[in-house]
């Protein structure tokens, strides 16, 4: 779609103020580049962005990334295409190789550059030297073929061929990432449907162009084990089908679809974007999803009964400093909205022929869009009803969607506090339907969690404290009331093993505390006698689950605990959105409570006090 100068505009105010290499010469091209530290991760500054001729010494320009990771390089002689080589001490290497200039004119280009595990002085390191091959599929079901060679350089693309990879380097290769159409592949949290191949220099994988035509670029991203980074970039001529005539799905929004679903009492939103103040390096799958649990309500709905839910376990799953940040993305998919069309014929449209897959687009102002990424059909057929099955059944909503996504966007350009604008489009072979608006969704910030009162190694604290805390920021969000949720914990494992204490109701219930504003919350532990609210405490044990009334007036004297607040997240709604921003999600070793798509995060602290003697 056309960039405009709005769209350049919004973007340059948007990702950071760019540091231009210095120079004497009036550049003829201007490059814009963002580098980060890991995939939905914090920009990393002062590193140098050097841009050369392809395959060549020939250094054309070069520049210095801003505190947001940005930086704008000048070239003085544009090139047909272009390597890219990003250094700084304490990181590992990161080269772009065989990119268009065209590719980081208007729009960013984001790249990854990794904290170094092995030898942090870049400059005593090489980059792997990674060779890709392509070959016609000839025989099916032979896992290593000898096909036909296809020359990308005067030969299009027809339809499945085999890339396979070989990678020569100083260190061990960790990954190789299946070569991804017109997007670069990362860790499944962040990556729709990709291919990976673990502690090997060859690789091969099949690859269908399906809902690809004209010249496109192939992506193949590869890892060492000190975190040096290789994108190799090719260009493919795609000869897209001619569908001939057809009936165009127009896609359904999720918001929609599941409004219907649920007969107008309950919906779920088309976007759902998570902002950790605690980052991890998405290179590869995060720790496994937990049992999903019947936690929620039973909802009523339309679902007819079918044998195509998706098992509970088929998923294998710029940002705030140090954090992540990206959106999940939902629709009616085409193969869910014909089955449920055909059971209620008078209320629901005819979604006509099955498409090929989905274009998504996203905007920064919500009027120019540019495509950033295509899913098949075929990959994220009966999503929609296994989600809405699983939701009406109880399941926990959070865990259901988190695993269930049809798309995935790490971009750079979500930012706290900015609008970002979804558009999604089904693909007939050289053919598109009209868009359907998503809507757009405004990231929350990052924060933390203040312990104010006990305070971290307070000592003769009362028997019967205060506990207090609060949110390190006030977030706000022009979607809506940001409501904070907390749930403390108070551990008595330092001098005895009795486990975990928290509130309860009256009833036994593990208490959550929620707020409209970023004021400290004060908790009066009373032992076994309720508060003024109704409250209790109970002994907790995070491996059963297991609650047993607590059945003192008082903690033990001159004793020592801890306390933190494990569950600390912030969340705005509206029709089409939900924002998180996740402090801490930690019920014990590499498992929370839910909230986290990435699985825990602990808090930076449990405060350590000892009560006195009375």
């Amino acid at each position: 779609m056309k960039k405009t100068l709005l769209l350049l505009v919004l973007i340059l105010s948007v990702s950071a103020f760019f540091v231009s290499c210095t120079s004497i010469f009036v550049p003829a091209d201007v490059l814009h580049f963002v580098v980060t530290n890991w995939n939905a991760g914090p920009g990393v500054e002062g590193a140098t962005v050097q841009v050369y001729e392809s395959g060549t010494a020939n250094l054309v320009g070069q520049g210095v990334t801003g505190v947001l990771g940005a930086v704008e390089v000048g070239i003085n002689r544009i090139p047909l295409k272009i390597d890219v080589k990003v250094t700084k001490q304490g990181f590992a290497r990161s080269l772009v190789q065989g990119l268009k200039p065209e590719a980081a004119n208007d729009i960013p280009f984001g790249i990854v550059m990794k904290t170094a595990t092995l030898n942090s002085n870049p400059a005593t390191e090489t980059d792997p030297v990674v060779e890709i091959g392509f070959f016609e599929i000839e025989a099916a079901g032979i896992v290593t073929r000898e096909g036909t060679p296809i020359d990308i350089n005067t030969q299009s693309i027809t339809g499945p061929f085999t890339a396979k990879i070989e990678v020569t380097a100083a260190n061990h290769i960790d990954i190789i990432y299946e070569p991804l159409i017109d997007r670069i592949a990362g860790a499944s949290l962040v990556t729709t449907d990709r291919g990976i191949v673990s502690d090997s220099t060859e690789a091969e994988f099949d690859i269908t162009p399906i809902g690809h035509d004209g010249k496109v670029a192939l992506y193949t991203t590869v890892y060492d084990y000190n975190g040096n980074r290789v994108l190799k970039v090719d260009y493919l001529l795609v000869e897209g089908t001619d569908p001939g005539e057809v009936a165009m799905y127009q896609p359904m929004s999720f918001a929609d679809f599941s409004d219907w679903f649920f007969k107008r009492t309950y919906s779920l939103e088309n976007m759902w974007t998570y902002t950790r103040r605690s980052g991890i390096s998405m290179y590869v799958d995060p720790r496994g999803v937990s049992v999903v649990e019947q936690t929620d309500p039973v909802r009523s709905s339309k679902y007819i009964e079918n044998s195509f839910v998706r098992e509970l376990d088929e998923g294998s799953r710029v940002a705030p400093d140090g954090g992540n940040l990206w959106s999940l993305l939902y629709w009616a998919d085409w193969t869910t909205a014909d089955a449920y069309y055909g059971a209620y014929p008078d209320e629901l449209l005819n979604p006509g022929d099955e498409p090929d897959g989905y274009n998504l687009y996203y905007s920064l102002d919500g009027i120019t869009y540019e495509k950033f990424g295509f899913v098949t059909e075929a990959f994220v057929s009966w999503l929609a009803n296994t989600i809405l099955y699983y939701v009406g059944e109880g399941f926990n909503e959070n865990q259901v969607m988190n695993l269930f996504s049809f798309y995935k966007d790490p971009s750079i350009f979500l930012h706290p506090g900015v609008a970002l604008h979804y558009q999604v489009t089904s693909v007939y072979g050289t053919l598109e339907s009209t868009p359907t608006d998503l809507g757009s969704v405004v990231p929350l910030d990052s924060f933390n969690i203040e312990l104010e009162n006990p305070l971290d190694d307070a000592v003769d604290v009362p028997l019967n404290p205060i506990f207090k805390w609060k949110p390190t920021k006030a977030l706000e969000s022009v979607e809506g009331d940001v409501i904070y949720t907390y749930a403390p914990f108070i551990y008595d494992w330092v001098q005895s093993d009795n486990g975990l204490i928290v509130p309860t109701t009256l009833q036994g219930n593990m208490v959550r505390f929620t707020s409209d504003t970023a004021d400290s919350i004060e908790l009066p532990f009373t032992g076994v006698n309720p508060n003024i609210i109704g409250l209790g405490w109970s002994w907790y044990n995070p491996y059963s689950g297991e609650l047993t009334p607590y059945e003192e007036n008082t903690f033990e004297p001159n004793k020592t605990y801890n306390w933190g607040v494990n569950i600390a997240l912030a969340c705005v709604t509206d029709a089409d959105s939900r924002a998180y921003s996740i402090a801490a999600d930690y019920k014990y070793r590499d498992t929370g409570w839910y909230y986290d798509p990435a699985t825990c995060m602990e808090p930076d602290l449990h405060a350590a006090f000892t009560t006195g003697a009375q």
